[in-house]
């Protein structure tokens, strides 16, 4: 045990960070303590991050040209051209081209949400708003939650925080998933405590298809009593984490290595954490909530 573990006094922690431990304690150490991601760009996380640029904008400045750059520049600064293996040329092939997540598609996505939603019947309270709340203490140490709503709205009289999914499976059990949540109701109590109200989520789900666009929602409420147990939960969740931390020990979630998908640590893991392989297929990239 360290003596900054011994003597902390305060932990700030966001979803992502509580998400990745949740998984598997060991893809946690690697994310948020070694902080190192796999080097190989996800096309799925840059196209989620991008739409979610453009649409800051566009709730910003409802400037559809604006937005749409702001995919394209997001977009380019974290998919290089491909390239042939030969004297390191750009190549242009279509196979190595993600059929739904790419360029062209995102501004088609952007371009079928702006004529699905050119008016929008709630006023907007906040934009991407980044925050940190208090939760509570644990044996003499504050717990602080930390993160960034997409968007706080004002309809029919009721506060709802708005948050954009992109998804390339939309239907009807697609909702579900949403209450209860730990990122969504941590979102509403953070709401709630700064704004003095939050009813519920409202789901802003956005398709990713090669040619089919659509776009649904769905609003959940959020009760006194579903912000209490997330608070508990919550609290129980980064205290254990903390525990991980000043025993220096990380389990290994073994029914966690191919979960949608395949975790970004598996051949690290397989690899016994070998320092070559951290070298080679890895680069180190420190987690910030507010920038996500």
């Amino acid at each position: 045990m360290t003596l900054d573990s011994q003597e902390k006094k305060e932990v700030s922690m966001d979803f992502s960070t509580m998400s990745d431990f949740l998984k598997c304690r060991k893809r946690g150490y690697y994310r948020h303590i070694l902080n190192i991601v796999p080097d190989r760009t996800s096309k799925a996380l840059v196209f989620g991050g991008a739409m979610h640029e453009a649409l800051a904008s566009w709730y910003q400045f409802r400037d559809e040209g604006k937005a749409i750059r702001e995919f394209s520049n997001y977009w380019n600064a974290h998919v290089p051209p491909p390239t042939t293996p030969e004297e390191g040329k750009i190549s242009l092939q279509p196979q190595q081209e993600d059929p739904k997540r790419n360029l062209v598609n995102g501004v088609n996505i952007l371009s079928g949400y702006f004529k699905a939603y050119p008016k929008e019947p709630f006023q907007i309270l906040s934009n991407e708003f980044p925050f940190k709340v208090f939760l509570g203490q644990i044996e003499g140490v504050s717990y602080y939650l930390t993160g960034k709503v997409d968007l706080t709205v004002r309809w029919n009289g009721m506060t709802y925080i708005m948050d954009h999914k992109t998804t390339s499976m939309l239907g009807g059990s697609f909702f579900k998933q949403f209450h209860p949540s730990l990122q969504l109701d941590g979102y509403a109590y953070a709401v709630k405590d700064i704004f003095g109200e939050c009813d519920g989520v409202l789901i802003n789900a956005i398709l990713v298809a090669k040619t089919k666009q659509t776009f649904e929602r769905d609003i959940f409420s959020k009760t006194e009593e579903d912000l209490e147990l997330y608070v508990e939960n919550a609290l129980q969740i980064m205290w254990e984490i903390e525990q991980a931390k000043k025993a220096d020990r990380y389990v290994i979630n073994t029914d966690a290595c191919t979960l949608y998908g395949e975790c970004p640590y598996l051949e690290l893991c397989q690899a016994k954490g070998d320092e070559m392989v951290i070298n080679k297929r890895y680069k180190v990239e420190v987690w910030d909530p507010f920038m996500a």
